[in-house]
């Protein structure tokens, strides 16, 4: 699984056109690697899980399968985890997002890659209002995210009429 000797920005196959549980521990795997390299990020994981990363990955591969995959098996509460952590920032929120999304970028498809990026901004929101408080406000570096993940929704949405009803599709190429 996680070998700390290997590269994390290295991956050594094509993207994937979707999703399995192999690609997806694979995901795991190269994204912990970043993390524990990364100098925000590395001692707060490593704080928490020095000699659990065995435990820790598992869990995280039927967390990612149960939200991409529909698989059953993840059991935790990401909420009960996060508000644990003493010292998390919204600089900590912005890392993370950045190496999980340049990540999956490496690993999947552009179609494939929304499945895992999307609900990761979508949880990312969830935990620091819920950490911060309904004044906080996202990040520009999370909303430049969320367009670079997924530019063609929003535009998409832009061309819709105001009654709802789509507009001429336009080529995005």
């Amino acid at each position: 699984m996680l070998n700390p000797d290997q590269d994390p920005g290295v991956q050594s196959v094509a993207p994937h056109a979707q999703a399995d549980r192999e690609n997806i521990a694979a995901l795991v795997d190269a994204f912990y690697l970043k993390v524990r390299a990364d100098d925000l990020l590395g001692p707060i994981f490593t704080s928490r899980l020095d000699g659990h990363w065995e435990q820790h990955l598992p869990k995280m591969i039927d967390f990612w399968s149960g939200l991409v995959l529909r698989e059953k098996g993840y059991q935790g509460n990401l909420k009960a985890v996060h508000q644990a952590l003493p010292d998390l920032t919204p600089a900590h929120f912005n890392r993370w997002l950045k190496l999980f999304v340049d990540t999956v970028e490496s690993h999947y498809q552009p179609a494939a890659a929304i499945g895992f990026m999307e609900p990761a901004l979508r949880i990312a929101h969830s935990l620091q209002l819920s950490r911060f408080g309904w004044d906080f406000k996202v990040p520009a570096v999370q909303l430049e995210l969320l367009e670079r993940i997924n530019p063609r929704k929003t535009r998409e949405a832009e061309a819709r009429h105001v009654d709802g009803s789509a507009a001429t599709p336009i080529a995005l190429d």
